[in-house]
């Protein structure tokens, strides 16, 4: 009586197991397929020209993987600070319930994240920038309503779509022309389909 709850995770393990580290590949290759609609892009707008201008990819690269990676890490970590009291019940070993990381921890952790994401975005650029915005809150609103199936499924597609966006307005924004908003719109119902198929499958 009166002894402290076990702990079955260290701190470490706590974040990393909040964060979804092992998803992060996915983050990356996401970014990879922007650069080539990026370069796609960047040939057909210049098609005409007998000489282009560069397309830099070295820098903006790295600085827009670490921009959605931290995106991404402050969308996991935002819906366990929301999801703390409902965990508690129905999924008592996850960090927060276990009394590992607290749930304000976890906001300002998400929070810190998403603006540390946002500076370096609008470092590369105002088309960055705003973009970055867009897609963070998005991240947001899924978080405060992800466990109502009708908006948690487009807010998802929404998201998964700007992710696109972001990764090439990262080299140009005069890049994001009619190839990328399709193929964000494919993305984005693919997105859906999954979602709503995981959503109501049990």
């Amino acid at each position: 009586m009166g002894r402290k709850p076990t702990l079955y995770m260290s701190e470490p393990k706590a974040w990393m197991n909040m964060l979804r580290i092992s998803n992060s590949p996915t983050i990356i290759s996401n970014v990879m397929v922007g650069v080539a609609l990026a370069i796609i892009a960047h040939r057909e707008q210049w098609s005409t020209h007998i000489h282009s201008p560069p397309l830099q990819l070295g820098k903006p690269l790295l600085v827009i993987i670490v921009v959605l990676l931290l995106l991404y890490y402050a969308g996991m970590i935002l819906n366990d600070a929301f999801d703390a009291k409902r965990d508690k019940k129905l999924r008592p070993d996850r960090p927060i319930p276990q009394g590992v990381i607290t749930a304000k921890q976890a906001w300002i952790a998400g929070f810190i994240m998403l603006a540390i994401g946002n500076l370096l975005a609008f470092k590369i650029g105002l088309g960055a920038g705003f973009s970055t915005l867009a897609l963070s809150f998005y991240i947001l609103l899924y978080t405060v309503l992800h466990h109502i199936r009708i908006a948690s499924i487009p807010l998802m597609a929404i998201c998964r779509g700007l992710v696109y966006v972001v990764a090439v307005s990262a080299f140009s924004a005069q890049n994001i022309g009619t190839i990328l908003l399709i193929y964000c719109g494919i993305i984005a119902f693919y997105t859906a389909l999954l979602t709503f198929i995981g959503t109501f499958e049990n």
